[in-house]
């Protein structure tokens, strides 16, 4: 297995720190020159980068548009993927339901919620629950992140790339809802 395969997201950090507790002890325990300095820097930083997922454009992907000057022509994440976008926004207050805040978050996405036809019960009446006042703003989160906050833990959040629809389905079935007695009364 190559080493790079081995360093994960969850283990960077303890990467980090050896890599700097590494770092430390040669600076402490004699003299070091600023060229090893910057190259275990520059070593560190690049293990960093591939165990958290970035990677370099190929050459493919590089344009010179001068002698001196060479562009990325790669696309961004969000504009691959505009659902993966971080947003902030406040709600105006003519949104007043769930479902209508899903329909704002998404308006400038290229995404639409499916038809109301199409989804089970259950989803429809969390569409139609009133938006909580503490879900009115939202800072810098992505728009899926936002989408999964609005709809809820009951709820998974299904996207269809193809036809750029997404829903929401229920994690508990609708066939065997579980019903709660309040007061004497059935909810």
């Amino acid at each position: 297995m190559h080493i790079a395969e081995k360093i994960t997201a969850k283990t960077a950090p303890i990467f980090r720190y050896h890599v700097m507790v590494k770092l430390t002890t040669k600076i402490n325990h004699g003299r070091i020159e600023m060229q090893t300095v910057k190259s275990a820097l520059t070593v560190a930083t690049i293990w960093m980068m591939i165990a958290q997922g970035v990677t370099a454009a190929t050459p493919e992907d590089r344009y010179a548009i001068s002698r001196y000057t060479t562009i990325d022509t790669t696309p961004e994440v969000r504009q691959s993927n505009p659902l993966l976008t971080v947003v902030s926004f406040s709600f105006p207050p003519t949104v007043e339901t769930v479902g209508q805040a899903i329909n704002y978050t998404i308006q400038q996405t290229g995404y639409t919620l499916a038809e109301m036809s199409n989804l089970p019960e259950s989803t429809k009446v969390m569409l139609t629950l009133p938006l909580p006042s503490v879900q009115r703003k939202f800072s810098y989160v992505t728009v899926q992140s936002a989408l999964k906050t609005l709809a809820g833990d009951a709820f998974l959040l299904l996207v269809d790339p193809v036809h750029r629809v997404v829903t929401f389905v229920p994690l508990l079935h609708d066939e065997d809802p579980i019903s709660i007695e309040l007061n004497g009364v059935k909810q």
